[in-house]
């Protein structure tokens, strides 16, 4: 009996070694990719409202009424890759991605900006009254370390998951505009974050060499103190790989 399952068990190794062996469709080596989808950005909407008041008081134009607010989430993310797959269930990349860009916009509908005229001794305190509007355009990019950990399934289908580390740069660009003085304001502002992100997907093989992937990403705590303030990224793309 002993003998017997000790066959068995060994059948059965045997079998899975050949299935598992089977099921490494991907070609080991280098690798690149690329692909597009669809981001979504957590914001913090008091952060948005304290940033744009910080800069209409900078600017000496006083709110008496904050009319509407919109944000917009342009929804559109893309990354490119370098990677090298290292054994059947290893892999490693570097990316570079765009992970969100978000669009605010606030008019305060009542309220006057002072500016000063310093043609006249002493300079004369000029009033305009009437609207102002704040924009910020926020930009995410980064660049990623990861390690991916794959699970073939069948000879084209494999499915992974990946984590690792993620250097984001946030690039906001401010705008306040005043009709009513016929100025324009406009200012840039950039920050650098260190943080991580996860990842899982799957991806189908075609033609030995080519990868069809998608997946489903999301970075942790992104931006740092600067408009918006720290956010978590969500994103799902589709992509294509091609092995070298």
């Amino acid at each position: 009996m002993t003998s017997q399952k000790i066959a068995i068990i060994a059948s059965l190794l045997v079998c899975g070694s050949c299935l598992w062996g089977s099921a490494h469709a991907a070609q080991l080596g280098t690798y690149v990719g690329g692909g597009v989808g669809y981001a979504k950005r957590d914001f913090d909407m008091a952060s948005l409202q304290f940033s744009r008041d910080y800069l209409l008081d900078q600017l000496a134009y006083h709110v008496q009424e904050q009319g509407p607010t919109s944000t917009e989430d342009t929804g559109i993310g893309y990354w490119a890759t370098l990677g090298y797959r290292a054994t059947g269930h290893w892999a490693f990349e570097g990316t570079y991605s765009k992970l969100s860009l978000m669009q605010y916009k606030s008019t305060a509908t009542q309220g006057y900006s002072v500016r000063t005229d310093f043609s006249t001794t002493p300079p004369t305190p000029l009033i305009f009254p009437g609207p102002a509007t704040t924009k910020f355009d926020i930009e995410d990019n980064a660049l990623q370390i990861d390690a991916l950990f794959i699970i073939p399934q069948g000879y084209r289908w494999e499915f992974y998951g990946r984590g690792g580390f993620l250097i984001a740069t946030t690039k906001v660009e401010a705008r306040v505009d005043e009709p009513a003085s016929a100025t324009t304001h406009k200012a840039q502002l950039s920050t650098s974050s260190n943080t991580y992100h996860v990842a899982v997907g799957f991806t189908y093989s075609m033609l030995e060499v080519y990868g069809l992937r998608v997946e489903y990403n999301h970075a942790f705590a992104v931006g740092g103190h600067v408009i918006g303030g720290e956010h978590d990224v969500d994103s799902i793309t589709l992509g294509v790989v091609v092995a070298f």
